[in-house]
């Protein structure tokens, strides 16, 4: 009976063992579950991206570049606005139209250009007309200093009116319409003025996102000059 109390005591350690063999199984499968390769120490000059930086070599080289693209795009979109963020997206300069009159200002305008050069037609052969009578009049001696004086001046407005007629008529706006193009206009300069400025401040982002082993190798490039310079 001791005997058999005995083996039925070694029975239950040898469960134990079991036990403890499985557990011992269990940590062996979470172990390598779960990568024990340290985090990347690699940082780029901006702390909001943190590890998303570009690499010279090593694994998985293109995948690492396409996230960090996709983040650095990400934020210059929520930084510096979604144009500059368009040309990281598609690779082209963004081209911002430039502010427009509405089609009916630009009909309105052909009627009234019209009128314009009629005007300028009508008073420059009226003109000419009025120069022709008093060169005759010099011509015949009849000319005195007060008469020489008015062919100079009417001279000088022909030539004015002749210039004002190659010259585009200006549009003529209501104060509304002022306003309004004025506006454009304004958004217009201050949109593109944006995205000149922030080219050269995206350039140094993406610049400080890359490791050092990547900027010397850059360095290295034929045309590295140019681009550094340009931004």
């Amino acid at each position: 009976m001791a005997q058999a109390g005995s083996g039925g005591g070694r029975g239950k350690t040898d469960g134990r063992g079991g036990r403890g063999g499985r557990g011992g199984a269990c940590k062996a499968g979470r172990g390598q579950g779960y990568s024990t390769k340290p985090k990347s120490t690699k940082v780029g000059l901006c702390k909001e991206l943190e590890h998303h930086v570009f690499d010279y070599g090593g694994h998985s080289a293109a995948d690492t570049m396409r996230i960090t693209q996709e983040k650095i795009q990400q934020y210059v979109g929520i930084k510096y606005g979604e144009d500059i963020a368009n040309e990281l997206k598609n690779r082209v300069q963004v081209v911002i139209d430039q502010p427009e009159y509405t089609q009916a200002i630009k009909t309105r305008h052909v009627a009234y250009e019209t009128l314009v050069r009629q005007k300028q037609s009508n008073l420059l052969a009226a003109m000419q007309t009025q120069l022709a009578n008093l060169q005759l009049q010099v011509a015949a001696g009849a000319a005195d200093t007060e008469m020489l004086l008015a062919v100079a001046k009417l001279e000088n407005e022909i030539a004015d009116l002749e210039y004002e007629s190659l010259q585009e008529v200006p549009y003529k706006l209501t104060s509304e319409e002022a306003a309004v193009y004025y506006n454009q206009g304004k958004s217009y300069s201050a949109r593109q003025d944006k995205l000149v400025t922030v080219r050269g401040q995206v350039y140094a982002l993406i610049f400080g996102q890359c490791t050092q082993l990547l900027q010397d190798k850059l360095k290295h490039e034929k045309n590295w000059a140019a681009v550094s310079a340009s931004c």
